[in-house]
């Protein structure tokens, strides 16, 4: 292959090395500044180049991606404020623990700081969101072109193993197009005239590990004869310590606490250790029968990830006192969110405690049956909420009246097909109607941007999760979510899967309603609820995707299945009464 000038070399030794490291899929925004990077990437073997216009939304979908495959998922955009759109996709990568590598492309050196047209600071732009950047100015030297391979390497290296974003800015001079031959270009002493970029790339398997390579030395637990109580949140992409909580939960009687975003919620051995309304009982603490709160009480905590989506279960964790808490963080970040005095970081990966717990610390491998009492108490709680719950459903689903917002939610989780789905669940009301209202065993996949909790990017992400994906992909969103990234439609062209969306429409902000300055605020429905009178099914034809309303859940139901054969993207629309849905989530937690 003819290289005519620097950049053409440069970037495809970057972009060859890229591919070599790894990464299968490169997500590009159109610019001029990055044109040998995107041009290098366009016709690589073995690459595949999503064009998306919106860096905004382009930095989402690869998050998404990069979710669903657990592998590093890259992005080139040109210079400017379209680096700046990519920040809210890598916060949420990097509190998520996702791999993406972001490749930037620059004005030169000799630009900077001289108010040059499209030229901020980029370098340090993602400051704390990134786990390691890089400065790359591609120049006619040997020690460039190492230098290439070597960032490439490296950044698909450090996103693999810490799951996490890696910044790689490039500065490029002219010329930009592959095709413009440079004045002295290749020139003496550069490259051998026998060079292979084919060669030059080869970097050696890497096969994705455990976030980190070293180990942290196993902290000793004791838990024999103690009440065990094992709280699981969101966990990072790849990883899924299933076996080993349920296993542990068998041998100790310890009931479990699992955000809806687990696979324990979905994929639980034992059902019957599972609390599905932890919510409700906790929202219970200033009623007549809170003293029975006390036999809930554990002599450990066990935290799995991040905390469940509950802030009722977490004043009451936090009330717990001096109670011990061990934490498995994956990846060494500090999940206690609620500074509790006796918690301690355990390890990086939950089986580096494992022979601890099980055969060592004074646990005698757990010989003894466990005492289910504690366990007992915790079902018993449990089983008042789930009657009253399964109760109303029962009777609702006979009725036929339109659906308020916990239905639909309890709905998507008893009829989607088991296995074969992946929801992604959008932050809002449909991230707490699920975590409340979903039961255990519903068997499908789950996804969502809990890391910075945000709205942004809900349609893109989901899109990313759904790419390449033959099978149907359900997002679960309300109205201001999918608002708030309409621009993601725009994929829809480029997008190969089946992506259904169930828009839930309360016509606002309904997850403000459940603040108390939605009570005697003249101001609440301006500032806070945001009413919106959109047509989603006019916003729908204008993207070319397809648009279904429904008016019951038995209508919803025939349009997931009805769009289930179809690739593309889909809308159905159910219309629900917000304040109705509030009252609804009150007196079922009662």
């Amino acid at each position: 292959m003819e290289f005519r000038n620097t950049n053409a070399l440069w970037s495809a030794v970057f972009m060859r090395t890229l591919r070599n490291a790894g990464v299968r899929t490169l997500v590009v925004s159109p610019g001029s500044r990055s044109t040998p990077l995107t041009a290098a990437a366009a016709d690589l073997r073995g690459l595949e180049c999503v064009p998306v216009l919106d860096e905004r939304s382009a930095g989402f979908f690869a998050l998404g991606l990069a979710k669903s495959t657990a592998r590093p998922v890259a992005l080139v955009c040109t210079s400017g404020t379209a680096v700046a759109n990519y920040l809210p996709a890598i916060v949420e990568a990097k509190m998520s623990r996702t791999p993406l590598v972001v490749v930037t492309a620059d004005r030169p050196p000799e630009f900077q700081d001289r108010h040059a047209g499209q030229t901020i600071p980029q370098l340090g732009i993602f400051s704390r969101f990134v786990v390691r950047e890089r400065n790359c100015v591609p120049e006619r030297t040997w020690s460039s072109l190492e230098d290439a391979r070597a960032a490439a390497a490296e950044a698909a290296r450090v996103a693999a193993e810490e799951r996490a974003p890696v910044h790689v800015n490039v500065q490029l001079r002219d010329p930009l197009a592959p095709a413009v031959r440079e004045a002295g270009f290749p020139g003496e002493d550069f490259v051998p005239a026998d060079f292979d970029p084919a060669k030059f790339c080869l970097v050696p398997h890497l096969p994705l590990r455990d976030f980190l390579a070293e180990s942290a030395e196993p902290a000793p637990i004791s838990l024999a004869g103690k009440k065990v109580l094992v709280v699981a949140g969101t966990t990072p992409v790849g990883h899924d310590d299933t076996f080993n909580v349920e296993r542990l939960s068998r041998e100790f009687a310890a009931p479990i606490l699992a955000d809806a975003t687990h696979p324990l919620r979905h994929f639980p051995p034992a059902r019957d250790r599972l609390v599905e309304r932890f919510d409700a009982i906790f929202r219970t603490a200033d009623k007549p029968y809170a003293p029975e709160l006390d036999a809930l009480r554990p002599d450990v905590v066990l935290q799995i990830g991040a905390l469940p989506e509950s802030k009722f279960l977490r004043a009451w964790l936090a009330s717990l006192g001096e109670t011990p808490v061990y934490l498995f963080n994956y990846c060494g970040d500090d999940t206690d969110a609620l500074r509790r005095p006796n918690a301690v970081k355990v390890a990086r990966r939950f089986r580096d405690v494992w022979n601890n717990v099980f055969a060592g610390g004074g646990n005698a491998a757990a010989a003894a049956p466990a005492d289910t009492a504690f366990l007992d108490a915790w079902r018993a709680a449990d089983a008042r909420f789930r009657a009253k719950s399964d109760a109303f459903f029962r009777n609702a689903a006979a009725a036929g009246t339109p659906p308020l917002e916990p239905q639909i939610a309890r709905f998507l989780c008893e009829n989607l097909p088991e296995s074969e789905t992946a929801l992604f669940i959008a932050n809002g009301m449909p991230v707490r109607d699920m975590n409340a209202f979903c039961p255990a065993g519903s068997r499908f996949w789950t996804f969502c941007n809990r890391g910075a909790n945000g709205i942004d990017g809900t349609l893109s992400t989901a899109l990313g999760v759904a790419h390449g994906c033959m099978e149907q992909t359900i997002l679960y969103t309300g109205d201001l979510s999918l608002l708030h990234d309409t621009n993601g439609f725009l994929l829809a062209a480029q997008f190969c899967g089946n992506l259904s969306i169930v828009l839930q429409n309360n016509g606002g902000g309904n997850i403000f309603r459940h603040l108390p300055v939605a009570r005697e605020n003249p101001h609440f429905e301006r500032f806070w609820l945001t009413p919106q009178r959109v047509s989603f099914e006019r916003l729908a034809t204008a993207y070319g995707v397809d648009y279904a309303r429904a008016e019951t859940l038995a209508e919803l139901g025939a349009a997931l299945a009805r769009f289930r054969s179809r690739q593309g993207v889909h809308l159905v629309e159910i219309f629900t009464d917000g304040e109705a849905s509030r009252r609804l989530r009150a007196e079922l937690s009662r």
